[in-house]
């Protein structure tokens, strides 16, 4: 799908009416970065809200020690459903709000490389 206005505008639907905001506040809230052209990476706040509307997301842990700058611009680029980013040290890992490119990159068991081929 790849269009952020028009995933907010149906998140702002599917809100009970006590969490309704503004089209702009969610735009700016829930994404980190606002621009209709850039990739569809969540906030904290748009990961909430996600979970509120009981979106289902798929979990990948990343092998490596931490998630690189090609790899955020390769998720910028490339997914076409929203996304967060766990930065923990730790347990790094991306949560997918789309259940394809959570099997490909299951499948591909490497970030990296999914991301490289892939083409949405």
């Amino acid at each position: 799908m790849r269009n952020k206005t028009e995933f907010t505008s149906i998140l702002l639907n599917q809100l009970p009416e006590q969490e309704r905001i503004s089209f702009d506040t969610a735009r700016v809230i829930w994404w980190k970065n606002i621009r209709n052209e850039s990739g569809l990476r969540l906030t904290l706040e748009g990961r909430r809200i996600m979970k509120l509307l009981d979106i289902e997301s798929y979990i990948f842990k990343i092998t490596a020690d931490r998630i690189n700058q090609k790899i955020l611009l390769l998720l910028d680029q490339r997914l076409q459903d929203p996304y967060f980013i766990f930065t923990d040290k730790r347990f790094p890992s991306v949560e997918f709000y789309g259940s394809k490119e959570a099997v490909l990159a299951n499948l591909y068991g490497d970030l990296q490389k999914f991301l490289e081929s892939y083409n949405g």
